[in-house]
This record gives structure tokens, C-alpha cells and sequence, in this order.
């Protein structure tokens, strides 16, 4: 918990969540930032979180970014367009976490978003070989399905957990996956 008082997340609420999300997109380049994995309840993470870093540092794939809020907190996210969450198990992430914010999940439980396909700009809906997004997904053949009839991937919005590994991988000029946030 924050000792400063500026910090003080006990009265933080849905609204203001969105606009730490709107101040986190605006801070940037507009790309989308994704509560690192483990958060189960967004209220408990922003209040046991103390922006220490150790979670980043932990990481074997640089995958957290410490991000500052207008308020000078430091918050891990993960930018998927930058470098996924490879679903690391066991979780350095959650080991580094002392103050408990990030916690032990189950790579087919958790969700931090869920994939979305926009096939006009799949390379497989213009009749061209790419199994990159299948063949890369951590939870292949549960969150991204291959149908051989279409030739194609489709992305199956209960089992994907919007780690964004198959956004980074696609080799598409223009990205037709994009992660909509949990």
C-alpha cells in the first residue's frame, strides 16, 4: 500500500481506471498497454504495486515496461506490439513480485485480453502460406485454431488470453490481429 497520500488507491474505482488507461494510451504513441499477467483484480494490483521494477527486471523477455502515470507512478504494462508475454511458466514475474500485486496464474486461466482477426488483412484470406500466428501461440491449437478447410487461423475467444505473442510474430504489413483488453 502507498504511504503518500497522492498515491492513495483506496477510493479507486472503474472510471478512474479508464482514465489511467486513457492517460497511459495518450502518454505514448496511442498503442494499447496490458496489465502484466498474474492480475487478477485490477483494484488489488494498483494498490500493492509499488512501480519497484522487479517484476521488469525479472522478465526473460523484456516483455514489462514500466510505464509513469501523470501522478509519477511507475506501473508495469506490457505493449504487445513491442514484445508479448511469452506465458512463462514457472512466472519470474510473479516470483519478483514481493508485495504480492502480480500473482500465480494458470497460462490457460488467466486473461489479459483476447486476440481479434481482422482477415482482410491475414495473409491466409489472400491466398498466400503463413501458419505464423498458429504455429507461435503459446496455447497452440486452444487459442488460436488452424482450420484446414479455409487454410487459414481463427482465434477462439474463450481460450485466448490476449498475450499478444501472435501480433508480434505476424509477418503481415499491416497487422490484421490486434488485442482487445480483458
Amino acid at each position: 500500500m502507498f504511504s503518500d497520500p497522492e498515491h492513495d488507491l483506496d477510493a479507486f474505482d472503474a472510471p478512474a481506471e479508464s482514465k489511467l488507461r486513457a492517460e497511459l494510451r495518450a502518454g505514448g504513441d496511442g498503442r494499447l498497454l496490458l496489465y502484466p499477467p498474474g492480475v487478477v483484480d485490477k483494484l488489488q494490483f494498483l494498490q500493492r504495486c509499488t512501480g519497484g521494477g522487479s517484476c521488469a527486471e525479472a522478465c526473460p523477455h523484456d516483455s514489462i515496461l514500466l510505464v509513469c502515470t501523470e501522478t509519477d507512478l511507475r506501473l508495469p504494462f506490457i505493449d504487445p506490439e513491442r514484445s508479448p508475454c511469452y506465458l512463462c511458466e514457472p512466472s519470474p514475474c510473479v516470483e519478483a513480485c514481493a508485495e504480492g500485486a502480480v500473482q500465480q496464474f494458470s497460462r490457460h486461466a488467466m486473461r489479459m485480453g483476447t486476440a481479434q482477426l481482422d482477415p482482410y488483412r491475414c495473409l491466409c484470406f489472400q491466398g498466400k502460406e503463413c501458419t505464423v500466428c498458429f504455429d507461435s501461440c503459446p496455447l497452440q491449437g486452444l487459442a488460436i485454431i488452424w482450420d484446414n478447410e479455409v487454410r487459414a487461423p481463427l482465434i477462439s475467444i474463450e481460450n485466448c488470453v490476449g498475450c499478444g505473442v501472435c501480433l508480434f510474430e505476424c509477418p503481415a504489413p499491416e497487422k490484421p490481429i490486434s488485442i482487445l483488453t480483458a
